[in-house]
């Protein structure tokens, strides 16, 4: 179980994974993860006492060695919560989807 909270919508903005069907999220650190590992994750997201709960497949790593990016694992939501917590994402995210603001995957 991985549990990840985010506190500010600019951090939820530069983590958020919109161009991933079903939406994702990029969670920065280091761990033994591998692609195409499924992991149970809790999400809070800004503004919120509830954690969110799904299952997500991991669809990127960006190692530690990596220069200029921060080292973590970008996972893409997937079961039967993945779209309402999609959902729930980009309405905390409503006046930013658009920004030109740079986000972890830029």
């Amino acid at each position: 179980m991985l549990s990840v909270q985010i506190s500010t919508r600019d951090a939820l903005y530069a983590a958020y994974l919109a161009f991933v069907p079903d939406g994702g999220i990029f969670i920065p650190g280091t761990g033994d993860y591998r692609l195409g590992t499924i992991i149970s994750l809790q999400l809070r997201l800004p503004d919120t006492t509830t954690w969110l709960s799904t299952s997500a497949q991991v669809i990127w790593i960006t190692p530690p060695t990596a220069s200029d990016q921060i080292a973590g694992i970008g996972v893409q939501f997937t079961g039967q919560t993945a779209a309402r917590i999609k959902q729930q994402i980009e309405q905390c995210l409503a006046d930013q989807l658009h920004s030109d603001q740079p986000t972890h995957t830029l």
